[in-house]
């Protein structure tokens, strides 16, 4: 009995960690195949990979000082981001579409004066 008790016991363990591992591949899935509206494209910008601690996603913080408002950063949020390039602070030049996050996402910046979008990236290279 206490053998068959055992087994079951294993068992339960084994199936629940595969139960949670799924759990977060599907939650970043969704992140990354949403639909969301394109609002902006870029070509050719300059900006500098970040890592956005708050959604545990890199970024790409892209240069803006021609704005008017020097007091925001727009941050393209991305699951396309080579891995190459992941690292803080690399310089690059990207081609691609700023999208909206949609409403139900519940996405919010970590810090004021940041504008988070969704970013799909059409081309990156390090400057």
């Amino acid at each position: 009995m206490k053998k068959l008790f055992t087994s079951f016991l294993y068992f339960f363990l084994i199936m629940s960690l595969f139960a949670f591992s799924n759990c977060k591949k599907e939650a970043n899935d969704t992140f990354c195949s949403t639909n969301r509206t394109s609002i902006e494209s870029l070509n050719n910008k300059t900006g500098v990979v970040i890592y956005y601690q708050k959604y545990s996603k890199y970024g790409v913080r892209i240069d803006t000082s021609f704005a008017a408002n020097i007091d925001s950063q727009v941050i393209g949020l991305t699951c396309d981001l080579p891995k190459e390039l992941q690292n803080e602070g690399t310089n690059v030049t990207v081609s691609g579409q700023l999208k909206k996050f949609n409403s139900e996402e519940n996405i919010s910046p970590q810090t004021a004066g940041d504008e988070l979008y969704y970013l799909k990236i059409s081309q990156i290279t390090k400057r």
